[in-house]
């Protein structure tokens, strides 16, 4: 069904090079393509190596206009399907009798189609518009990867190690559209680095074990200024994805990652200033977004500093761990101007969505939660804690001493405002400390909470937990309508 009025589509799509999804069938305006398999670990326990994984399928492309999305299951279908973020409000059609799902996207964006019938499968869509770019292929500081699988036995341009080091001559890595890059990308003081271009940077070829620490970190930044990651796709990195160390003007724009083994970290902020992520789809088997604070490599009296960090217009899944996160290491004072706004949360399974772990010396402040929405809140999977917001300031046995002992610090200024969240009725804790190693007090301080909605329930103060060492705490309800995030796409 063609809509009067509408531009015709125009669509620029690669067919999986390597392993594609074929658990069911995929056609955008009735061509069928192949998606990329991608591994999702969906037991939301933390496993060492990745040995109990499942696929999903990934399928990405840029367009102009509008598509159709037909997804042809081999099973009958019962009952409805989801889309989601929710808001987006795609209408879509089945046919029982071709086993088929049908929708149109008319809008540049990021979608899982769930499938609840007879499998968790999901489908991660993720739909870029065309746009002007520069011509990088005759550039001497840039990479240029065309179309097709490169790594160190087929490119030379890659490390025996799988590394590919960026240096003061060679700043910029550009993948194009169905250029697959398994390999890593490492950089020390260097400024104004590029990673950029519609293709994908793949982990799935490296070994992750977290007993042996074997790894390979995607995407490892230090020491460097004037970052810019843009519109690339990750999956299955061994380790943390994006681990940007000291650096100083970072945005991360339109990138999306899938993690599923140990420490799968999506995007973890370590001694950084001034950072914006924005526009991103981030599914992880570990934190999700995180802010942390670290000593320095090699000198670890010298303590790490963090400001200006500011997340928004994401979405996420977090199959382990927390969703927003700041801490657990936080080692160093300042810490400070750090915010959540805009995101969407489609799936949370296991630690908190809403989460502040001052487990060393530094004083948090400034930390805003604005304009979230949380589809499905299902903390208390697999193996850990069912809260839904966790804030404390105490010294951890697993965490505070890994990298240097400090005295403990505090968190005062936090702000959360306009929270929807639909799932579960969990736990809301708010804990301060008396620190028994030197008898001190540490209090979390000046928290105002306006209107935080969870189900149909609009919180009191009485629905959190907090213990003595929590002041000045605060929650107001405006008796204004409780939106959440909005979602900058939508079916018109």
């Amino acid at each position: 069904k063609k809509e009067e009025g509408k531009k015709e589509s125009r669509i620029s799509y690669t067919d999986a090079l390597t392993d594609p999804f074929e658990e069911y069938k995929v056609f955008i305006n009735d061509r069928k393509v192949l998606p990329y398999k991608v591994k999702v670990d969906t037991s939301h326990c933390f496993k060492e190596i990745g040995n109990q994984r499942e696929d999903d399928a990934l399928l990405s492309f840029r367009m102009e206009g509008y598509c159709k999305i037909t997804i042809q299951l081999k099973h009958p279908i019962f009952r409805k399907v989801t889309i989601r973020p929710l808001e987006s409000s795609l209408p879509y059609e089945v046919d029982k009798d071709y086993r088929t799902i049908s929708f149109y996207v008319y809008n540049q964006g990021q979608y899982t189609i769930e499938f609840n019938d007879y499998t968790t499968k999901t489908l991660h869509l993720f739909v870029d518009n065309f746009k002007e770019e520069k011509n990088y292929q005759n550039d001497s500081s840039v990479l240029y990867f065309k179309k097709g699988i490169h790594n160190k036995t087929n490119d030379n341009r890659i490390g025996n190690d799988n590394i590919i080091r960026l240096n003061n001559n060679i700043t910029a890595v550009y993948l194009e559209e169905g250029a697959i890059l398994q390999a890593g990308i490492f950089a020390y003081q260097v400024n104004d680095i590029k990673i950029l271009g519609n293709g994908m940077i793949d982990g799935s070829v490296f070994t992750r074990n977290a007993t042996t620490h074997e790894r390979l970190i995607p995407l490892e930044f230090q020491y460097c200024k004037n970052v810019l990651i843009q519109d690339v796709i990750f999956t299955d990195p061994a380790g943390w994805c994006l681990n940007p160390y000291y650096l100083d003007g970072v945005v991360v724009d339109n990138v999306k990652i899938i993690t599923s083994r140990a420490n799968g970290d999506g995007i973890s902020v370590q001694s950084c200033k001034n950072v914006e992520v924005k526009n991103c789809f981030v599914r992880t088997f570990d934190d999700t977004l995180v802010v942390k604070n670290y000593p320095k490599y090699g000198n670890y009296q010298l303590e790490g500093s963090t400001s200006n960090i500011y997340f928004h217009d994401c979405i996420l899944i977090t199959d382990l761990a927390q969703s927003m996160e700041v801490g657990y290491e936080t080692i160093g004072e300042e810490m400070h101007d750090i915010r959540f706004e805009n995101i969407t949360i489609l799936h949370n399974y296991h630690h908190a969505v809403f989460s502040i772990h001052n487990g060393n010396n530094a004083k948090i402040r400034n930390v805003t939660y604005k304009n979230i929405t949380v589809e499905d809140a299902s903390m208390g999977e697999g193996d850990r804690n069912g809260r839904l917001l966790d804030f404390n300031v105490k010294h951890s046995s697993t965490w505070s001493d890994n990298w240097k002992v400090t005295k403990l610090g505090d968190v005062a200024t936090v702000r959360m405002n306009n929270i929807k969240v639909t799932g579960k009725d969990a736990p809301l804790f708010i804990e301060g400390s008396k620190d028994d190693r030197d008898n001190t007090i540490h209090e979390v301080s000046d928290v105002s909470i306006t209107d935080f909605k969870l189900n149909d329930k609009v919180l009191n103060e009485s629905d959190f937990s907090k213990n003595e060492y929590v002041k000045g705490f605060s929650v107001q309800k405006t008796g204004n309508e409780i939106t959440g995030s909005h979602i900058n796409y939508f079916y018109t």
